[in-house]
């Protein structure tokens, strides 16, 4: 594997690997581990099941564009009469995720969700040629922005012509249920290959990731203050504090707090009673909604004090930090966080009045160990990733005509399937990109 590395990347490669961690791409992370595994990633952390990882962008109500992607990914069968099918002929096991933003702009909101849910429902089945062959697939559906929009009551994106009242309300209703089930999540994470990868829809920026920071450093307060009580949360407290941020305990607070939302929601009694009265208006409205999670980043149109949440941040960010700690091999503090401001995420403590053990639970620049992958981006029709691949967008404008999706193998290799046309012909292909050697 030494020689394999050497071979497709060059020597350089070996120097590179060793000032980044080792989960970059599967040929440094192999070196990595020849090398004796220099940056401690805990190889014993659950690792992906399945054959394949597909995974689809912003939807925005296409269903032309979403059953496209599924038959290129020979997911469902081609020309599907009766909805979204499994393709029951298949031998390996595939993991199907998608990035939300399935309504509003597009005409078909309603019928992309129900494709989705049916794929989710029916995961599990026997291949249609060989009775002893039981596919074990799965489906991970992410909420969007667009989808908290319509949660919140605000459809000003919906498309006027298909998205009726009756259709919008009883969509909600769909998505309300759906949450609380634990079947729509905020986001997921998986480790192909042993590399950690966090999906959301928009990304976990450092911001955000420093007012988790903020609620460990609390809990640790708490429990130097009461020794005594809790110790297995105190010692979470301080390791998730004091070091790198892990993949899966940042999905679990960002779940957390999504159902919660939902469930606020659902128990207030207007809210009650619109659900079990067709006819009634049941989105929550924005005060079940007010968590940092789901704030809007400047860049994206939110106030000063807004720090860009897990839905509402921007690739553009993403990528800047991402490029930062590629070239420095360290967390690197983003632009607008600057010591002595206001709000969540700002770097308002003085850390000279904190007793010494608590100061060094305070860092400033949260490194992490896993790398992104997002949707919510100003549609370029490709897939694009930072150096390293730390984070890469694969919204390729579905509604506007891009067709392309995201395939992982097991081993966390990562090649993207765009759909091109030719300028001079307007003959359309299918290309593929290996996205480990494009941007590592």
């Amino acid at each position: 594997m030494l020689l394999y590395c050497l071979l497709l990347h060059g020597l350089v490669t070996i120097v590179r690997c060793n000032s980044l961690p080792s989960w970059n791409f599967p040929a440094c992370w192999n070196t990595n581990r020849l090398l004796g595994n220099m940056n401690g990633i805990n190889e014993s952390e659950s690792e992906s099941d399945y054959d394949r990882i597909v995974v689809i962008g912003d939807i925005h109500g296409n269903y032309k564009g979403l059953i496209e992607n599924l038959v290129k990914a020979n997911l469902i069968y081609k020309n599907t009469i009766n909805g979204c099918q499994w393709n029951k002929a298949m031998l390996s096991t595939v993991l199907l995720i998608q990035m939300g933003d399935i309504v509003d702009r597009g005409r078909f909101s309603t019928k992309c969700y129900k494709c989705l849910k049916d794929l989710q429902t029916t995961a599990s089945f026997t291949n249609s040629y060989n009775s002893s062959i039981h596919i074990q697939n799965r489906v991970i559906r992410l909420l969007g922005n667009h989808e908290l929009l319509w949660l919140s009551g605000d459809y000003t994106y919906h498309n006027t012509e298909y998205d009726t009242e009756e259709l919008i309300q009883a969509l909600i209703r769909e998505m309300l249920l759906d949450i609380k089930a634990g079947s729509l999540l905020g986001s997921f994470s998986i480790n192909p290959g042993s590399i950690p990868m966090l999906f959301s829809h928009a990304g976990a920026r450092k911001t955000l990731v420093e007012s988790y920071n903020q609620l460990q450093l609390q809990l640790q307060l708490q429990n130097i203050s009461n020794p005594g009580v809790n110790s297995n949360a105190n010692s979470n407290a301080n390791q998730n504090s004091n070091s790198s941020v892990n993949a899966s305990e940042l999905v679990r607070w960002i779940n957390g707090i999504v159902r919660g939302s939902v469930v606020s929601c659902l128990s207030s009694t207007y809210i009650y009673e619109a659900m079990n009265s067709r006819g009634f208006p049941v989105a929550c409205g924005y005060e079940h909604f007010q968590h940092p999670i789901y704030s809007i980043g400047q860049e994206r149109g939110g106030g000063p004090d807004q720090i860009g949440g897990v839905f509402w941040t921007d690739y553009s960010i993403l990528s800047m930090e991402a490029e930062a700690e590629a070239e420095t091999g360290t967390g690197t503090r983003p632009l607008g966080t600057e010591t002595g401001g206001s709000g969540i995420g700002n770097d308002s403590t003085d850390r000279r009045t904190l007793p010494l053990q608590l100061s060094a639970l305070t860092s400033p620049s949260p490194s992490f160990d896993f790398i992104q992958i997002v949707g919510h981006k100003v549609p370029m029709h490709e897939i694009v990733s930072s150096p390293y691949l730390l984070a890469t967008c694969v919204d390729a404008g579905m509604v506007g005509g891009g067709r392309a999706y995201l395939e992982i193998d097991r081993h966390g290799r990562m090649v993207s399937h765009t759909k091109v046309t030719n300028a001079d012909t307007g003959y359309k292909r299918w290309v593929e990109i290996d996205m480990s050697d494009k941007y590592c």
